[in-house]
């Protein structure tokens, strides 16, 4: 048996055209900036095959400041832990980071690179 994946892929860009304000459970109307596998026209609000409904919790929200101010918000991450590990061990969880540096390698590099290097 072959699974094929539909939808988007993790780092598929695209903007919100359709989404459901009274109604939190709803999926929300994705217009992709690419063609996706099983995508839609959302009822007429894009073009054939670029929407797709998705589950709001599966998408990552684009800052309007890109590259940097993903670089600003690892540094400023990582300097109130450096300061905190002089006091003693710390804990730091961040969930789904991967997924919201997905179109963004350098930074994510750079988030590793300081994990890595961070005092024990």
């Amino acid at each position: 048996m072959v699974l094929i994946c539909r939808g988007p892929a993790y780092g598929n860009r695209g903007k919100v055209v359709l989404d459901f304000k009274e109604n939190d459970l709803s999926k929300i109307g994705v217009r992709f900036d690419e063609a996706i596998l099983d995508g839609n026209d959302l009822g007429g609000r894009c073009e054939n095959d670029h929407g797709f409904f998705c589950s709001a919790d599966l998408l990552c929200l684009e800052n309007s400041g890109g590259d940097d101010a993903d670089r600003i918000a690892v540094k400023e991450i990582f300097e109130v832990a450096k300061e905190e590990c002089k006091n003693g061990p710390v804990i730091m969880f961040m969930k789904d980071i991967e997924k919201c540096m997905t179109g963004n390698p350098e930074a994510y590099a750079e988030l590793k690179n300081k994990l890595e290097n961070l005092p024990q």
